[in-house]
């Protein structure tokens, strides 16, 4: 995957063509049991954030399952809700304001269809993202490369999404959280990254946990940053450190389906020049959203 090719990825206004691996569910059972029409209507409980988890979350262990499966409007419409309550609660954290606007809500809308395996929903989340023109193409199994502007939201999102995949027990999207920052001192003082690619040392690494086998998916937050690095650890160029890391978590997504999603503010034109020529190769993963605007700091 050449410059060229990678400039494919920018968005052109809205195509003709629908999205790749998007496939619709349309049948509905309304069949109901003779107990249930000779029964009173039962009261609709309120959505409150665990009732969420029961009818949302619980049935979405094993998403891969239930790739098909309708789920009510209500939970769905809950969901949604629920992943902006936690957004909000994130940036209160940070003694900031929430704010939303229209790319925001819609950009919330794809990830948590994205998350969920909400077919339906993702094709019409990538329907509004393309009006937008913030995506080209998108497909639900591959992982998230969101290009912005310093300020937007880019890692708030990501955070909202690894916290809200673990309170709904979505373990096959839920992800750990990282910096290329954070990356680095990892590699400073370890010499290696094997907690980010074969979780290595992970009951040392994170306290409270107490599994140590397996791969999971990850975040990198600010990818770029290193380039600003001139430093080097024992003769290793930082910079090279963060390319591994990216080659071998693409190695793990091809043998594991383990993904590795990425923010940046470096636009294509930096992406195909900045990194060699076999590492854009790899960028082909991705699921490209452009998020242009404003600081919200």
């Amino acid at each position: 995957m050449d410059a060229t090719t990678l400039q494919q990825a920018r968005p052109q206004g809205a195509p003709t063509s629908q999205t790749a691996s998007v496939t619709t569910q349309s049948s509905r059972s309304n069949a109901s049991s003779t107990a249930n029409r000779q029964s009173p209507k039962a009261k609709r409980q309120p959505l409150t954030a665990n009732r969420i988890k029961q009818i949302a979350g619980a049935k979405l262990v094993n998403p891969l399952a239930n790739i098909t499966k309708r789920y009510p409007e209500e939970a769905i419409a809950g969901a949604f809700k629920h992943f902006e309550e936690i957004a909000r609660t994130l940036v209160a954290q940070q003694g900031d304001t929430f704010s939303k606007d229209e790319r925001t809500a819609n950009l919330y809308y794809f990830v948590v269809a994205y998350l969920h395996r909400w077919t339906g929903h993702f094709a019409k989340a990538t329907a509004e993202l393309r009006r937008l023109g913030m995506i080209q193409e998108s497909y639900i199994d591959r992982p998230l490369c969101i290009i912005g502007d310093k300020g937007v939201g880019k890692t708030l999102l990501m955070l909202t999404a690894s916290t809200y995949a673990e309170e709904l027990a979505l373990w096959d999207r839920w992800f750990i959280s990282t910096s290329a920052q954070e990356l680095l001192n990892h590699f400073r003082i370890n010499s290696d990254l094997d907690f980010y690619t074969y979780n290595a040392k992970r009951e040392q690494a994170i306290q409270g946990y107490t599994f140590t086998s397996g791969v999971n998916s990850v975040c990198l937050n600010d990818l770029g940053i290193e380039l600003e690095s001139k430093q080097q650890h024992y003769g290793t160029d930082l910079r090279s450190v963060v390319e591994e890391f990216l080659m071998a978590r693409y190695e793990l997504y091809q043998s594991k389906g383990s993904m590795c999603h990425v923010t940046t503010n470096l636009d294509l034109d930096k992406l195909s020049t900045e990194y060699p020529p076999r590492l854009v190769d790899r960028l082909k993963q991705y699921n490209f959203i452009f998020w242009r605007g404003s600081s919200k700091r």
